[in-house]
């Protein structure tokens, strides 16, 4: 009995929970999205030199764009809610953390080769 009663318990939503599911969901769909423009990058391969490369990159991308969503509350939404103005602090989290990357990648490239 006390099993069940600690499951009910588990699945009562708060603020912290929802939180985590959306943290998690979001990591989840960054790995999948950059997992797959890798294979598109390269014609549905994978080359063997990149693959430490991936890991790398894959955790700077992640905590970059999980950095500019939560700058901009985007974990603090009730998304039942949600309006023009919340829209635009998401649009405005994917331009910078794009910016971001995107300068990123040009000093990596010019500085490292």
């Amino acid at each position: 009995m006390k099993l069940i009663e600690h499951l009910q318990h588990l699945l009562i939503p708060t603020r912290l929970k929802r939180t985590i599911f959306f943290l998690l969901f979001d990591i989840v769909l960054i790995a999948f999205s950059f997992f797959l423009s890798f294979y598109l990058r390269f014609g549905f391969s994978y080359p063997a030199k990149y693959r430490g490369h991936f890991l790398i990159w894959l955790g700077i991308i992640a905590a970059i764009k999980i950095t500019t969503l939560a700058l901009f509350q985007v974990y603090q939404l009730n998304w039942r809610f949600v309006s023009i103005i919340e829209l635009g602090n998401i649009l405005k989290s994917g331009l910078i953390s794009t910016a971001v990357l995107y300068g990123f990648n040009l000093v990596i490239r010019y500085f490292w080769g």
